[in-house]
């Protein structure tokens, strides 16, 4: 398969998953505990401001600031969407700009 097209089906597989976790049809094989601090992790990782990170990934800056000062914690579709940022950021971007 060619890597463009095994990306996709990834990507497809992890959204279909994430939907159904939503919609309470499966529970999440594994959580991720994020505290701020791994919030901030990510992001510094990818080198970037909190109002790049929440820009080049479709959140609101707002939002990553309550993540990282603790005043409040990302929801379970939150939490996949992060972990997928930390694996695959540049997939995850593409695919917010294609939205």
């Amino acid at each position: 398969m060619p890597r463009k097209r095994k990306l996709v089906s990834d990507l497809e597989v992890g959204l279909k998953e994430i939907v159904a976790v939503i919609d309470g049809k499966v529970v999440p094989r594994r959580l991720h505990d994020f505290r701020s601090a791994s919030i901030a992790d990510i992001r510094r990782a990818l080198g970037l401001s909190q109002v790049r990170f929440a820009s080049r990934f479709g959140l609101n800056v707002r939002t990553i600031q309550d993540w990282e000062q603790g005043r409040s914690l990302p929801d379970q579709p939150a939490r996949v969407l992060l972990k997928v940022i930390a694996k695959s950021p540049n997939a995850v971007a593409r695919a917010v700009a294609g939205a």
